[in-house]
């Protein structure tokens, strides 16, 4: 998914039908199971048709400690074209030890190789993929505005088009400057609701036709992408409810977890860290 998308895909595909097709759903199973949300990075796009530098990116904690799981591919046609309804799903036993974690243990990353389960894939798949082209430099992030309309693609609550296999997009603002590192750390805030299942999701800024930097400068452009992070949490307060238990009257206290429409992400760079693991 470069900036210049006419060699990756056909005259007629959008910058938003690839974006749709960048990510998977991820389902976990047995006592650590759940759902979470990965999506496409190519490490060297270059060479696109070897399958060799790309991989599913997620949050560690999605796959730490689990020992069965899965995602979901999308087919293709003998022309490269997305068969939208016909899928492959891929199971993976010993699920954790498919992803390479982040060199850095505080910092919640993994990815997973398609190169070393290629044989586990039996059919060609459609993808959207994101490289280090999408990644702001520092130049560009100092463009930015304090606030910035974004989008987050994923599978919040385990919700998905089953059908076509395709995520949630959720829009929403960055709840923290971009430009500067969120208390201390090389991450931010966004305000969009971050409801479990989108663990892994990316957030990018997606503009049409025209944007403003934080100078006030207006450009009209055909679009503006940038990766801009991977959500990993979604801070929640919670709330105390009172259930009386008829006949006899007891009283038990419930505790419900209640999300507050924030996300925190990790800066889109710390994928390049991967480099030279993949």
């Amino acid at each position: 998914m470069r900036k210049d998308l006419s060699d990756r895909t056909s005259a007629d595909m959008s910058i938003s039908d690839l974006i749709s097709s960048s990510t998977v759903k991820i389902e976990t199973f047995d006592k650590n199971g759940g759902t979470g949300t990965g999506f496409f990075f190519d490490f060297n796009p270059q060479t696109p048709e070897t399958l060799d530098s790309l991989a599913i990116v997620t949050n560690w904690h999605v796959v730490e400690e689990v020992k069965n799981g899965q995602f979901t591919l999308t087919k293709k046609d003998q022309n490269g074209e997305p068969l939208n309804t016909e899928h492959l799903t891929i199971f993976l036993e010993n699920f954790e030890s498919h992803w390479i974690p982040h060199p850095d243990a505080e910092i919640d990353l993994c990815i997973l190789p398609i190169k070393s389960i290629r044989h586990l894939i039996k059919e060609d798949f459609f993808y959207g993929s994101f490289d280090a082209s999408l990644i702001p430099s520092q130049e560009e992030i100092d463009t930015l505005c304090a606030i910035e309309e974004i989008i987050m693609l994923g599978y919040p609550d385990a919700l998905w088009d089953t059908y076509n296999n395709k995520p949630i997009v959720r829009k929403g603002i960055t709840a923290t400057n971009p430009r500067l590192p969120y208390c201390g750390y090389e991450e931010f805030l966004i305000d969009a609701a971050s409801i479990p299942g989108s663990s892994g999701s990316p957030i990018l800024i997606y503009n049409i036709g025209q944007y403003l930097d934080r100078n006030d400068n207006h450009y009209f452009v055909k679009y503006r992408i940038f990766l801009l992070g991977i959500l990993y949490e979604g801070p929640q307060f919670t709330a105390e409810g009172i259930i009386e238990k008829v006949p006899i009257k007891k009283k038990k206290i419930v505790t419900t977890q209640i999300p507050i429409n924030l996300g925190a992400a990790i800066n889109s760079s710390k994928i390049l860290d991967f480099i030279g693991l993949i």
